[in-house]
């Protein structure tokens, strides 16, 4: 490629748990937060104290009070980071209970927007790591220590810089964001959307090229919502600033119609986080920490019109006894808040979706009052290029029990995922979803009713990419049926899991971004003869 070649920009948007983030430690210095080992274990003192009880100072500086020493809560620790190819349905002990002080570093206020440890609206105490810098990659890396390997946009970087000429934090920046929060909670805070569009404008203005955005999984909702917000509140409905401004939007792994899992990890169960491309950590105690979070709503599933695309009647089931586990016919299915009104999120999660989701226009159409009704709709750009991966077993819904803690009374009747519960095929009308450690998965063999509705010439029986079910992934098939889309070019690149008869767990939800046949697509795409000079 010759120097004389015009790049379109591109702007980066990581996924939820994808932005590095940062805080305080003793000396007021920002250090890393997220991902980092060192500071979530308990034996570690380097985050400023929340000074919330004397109970969390002992628990954070001293051995003693954990009775585990520094070498078996490493060693701990080690066991909890698993292979990005697992869900929660595949993992069965390897979880680890991060430091109290960590959590509450980690944890909003009942607002949904200030951190729990903040104490003052002019000190931010914890926020995203800037440009590419917050997306490049999640790992911090410790002197003399080897590194996890946390790598997520950085192959990508690595090749648009080499193959295309591309210059870091010129015209290949990143848009990290505090992924805790709802979106007017991001504009509150940081103006996350204000500040994008500046970026953006001045992208435009140095290079005279529109610029194209690149989002990964969650960072798809922060663009539609950051699209909606141009459109209606900076433009009056007008599109002329996104035909003139934007010219091609890159959706990865995008939830669409969201993901089902996001429901089963408020309750009291262990979770997986994705701690890289390749890895990912498993944390128990951290129902708290997860409904505090306002963003969580953002992936909920939308509209109960388009839950048909998930497969499944219900994406929860509960029974009240202890008796009779492995009987699926004993569960009686419940709705999403009746699930999260069990789980006690009263206060956090179905406030969050009524104080930042039920009446913000850009997400909940005012006419109808459903909740979701305009996250479904197409983004209004005249380039959209969806790439997915396909053939991975995907949770759908839980099936879900109360357990007690004996050793706590206070966590008596804590409701959790049934994960002795084990079935091949839970519904007679529906083959192919299955449940495994009581977590309902969609598998290659379930039949797919988007294809259904709007089959074009896809297999009917498929599977999502590991987080994200199929129907959510695929859902931009509608769009293309509609008339109003018609003059838009919207495209699928779907990456099976089993194209070449061999399985490739590398293709999955985590991993997608670093996938080399994955960037190859990318960078044909940002190839576009029109702008040579």
């Amino acid at each position: 490629m010759s120097d004389s070649t015009k790049r379109y920009p591109v702007i980066l948007f990581p996924g939820i748990a994808g932005s590095r983030l940062e805080s305080k430690n003793y000396q007021h210095e920002q250090k890393p937060l997220w991902f980092n080992e060192n500071k979530m274990l308990p034996y570690v003192n380097g985050l400023l104290p929340t000074g919330d009880s004397e109970e969390e100072e002992e628990e954070n500086s001293s051995l003693s009070s954990t009775g585990v020493s520094e070498e078996e809560q490493a060693a701990n620790f080690s066991l909890s980071i698993v292979d990005s190819s697992k869900t929660e349905a595949d993992i069965k002990t390897d979880y680890f209970t991060p430091a109290l002080r960590w959590r509450n570093h980690m944890k909003l206020k009942e607002d949904g927007v200030t951190p729990f440890v903040e104490k003052s609206d002019r000190d931010k105490f914890n926020r995203e790591a800037p440009e590419l810098d917050g997306v490049r990659s999640l790992g911090y890396y410790v002197p003399e220590k080897e590194p996890l390997d946390k790598e997520y946009y950085e192959p990508l970087i690595n090749r648009l810089v080499k193959e295309k000429g591309y210059e870091p934090n010129i015209n290949l920046i990143g848009h990290p964001y505090d992924w805790r929060l709802a979106p007017k909670a991001l504009e509150e805070r940081y103006g996350t959307f204000t500040n994008l569009k500046r970026k953006i404008e001045r992208l435009y203005n140095k290079y005279d090229l529109p610029v194209v955005l690149i989002a990964h999984s969650m960072g798809n909702r922060l663009v539609q919502y950051f699209l909606n917000w141009i459109e209606k509140e900076q433009s009056n409905g007008s599109l002329d600033w996104i035909n003139k401004y934007i010219h091609r939007y890159i959706a990865i792994s995008p939830p669409w119609l969201g993901a089902p899992q996001a429901i089963y990890r408020l309750s009291d169960s262990p979770i997986l986080l994705p701690a890289g491309a390749e890895k990912q950590i498993g944390l128990k105690g951290m129902k708290n920490v997860l409904q505090s979070f306002s963003s969580i709503p953002w992936l909920l599933p939308v509209t109960e019109n388009h839950y048909k695309y998930f497969n499944t009647p219900s994406f929860g089931y509960y029974k009240e006894n202890r008796y009779n586990t492995d009987d699926i016919s004993k569960y009686e299915p419940i709705t999403v808040k009746y699930t999260l009104e069990q789980a006690e999120a009263q206060k956090t999660t179905l406030a969050h979706l009524a104080n930042f989701y039920k009446d913000d226009s850009l997400i909940t159409d005012a006419t109808t009052g459903i909740i979701g009704s305009e996250l479904i709709k197409c983004p209004n750009v005249n380039k959209l290029d969806v790439i997915y991966s396909t053939g991975f077993d995907t949770p759908v819904g839980a099936y879900y029990e109360y357990r007690d803690d004996l050793s706590d009374l206070a966590l008596k009747r804590r409701l959790m995922v049934a994960d002795e519960l084990e079935h091949s095929e839970p519904y007679r009308d529906k083959p192919g979803l299955v449940i495994r450690g009581g977590i309902i998965l969609e598998t290659p063999r379930t039949k797919q009713q988007i294809e259904l509705d709007f089959s074009d010439g896809s297999p009917q029986e498929n599977s999502g990419d590991l987080v994200v079910p199929y129907g959510s992934l695929t859902y931009f098939k509608q769009w293309r049926k509609d008339d109003q889309n018609k003059d838009k070019s919207i495209t699928g690149h779907e990456f099976s899991a089993t194209a070449t008869g061999q399985f490739d767990p590398t293709l999955n939800h985590n991993q997608i971004v670093t996938h080399e046949s994955v960037i190859t697509r990318i960078i044909n795409l940002l190839s576009d003869a029109s702008v040579d000079v």
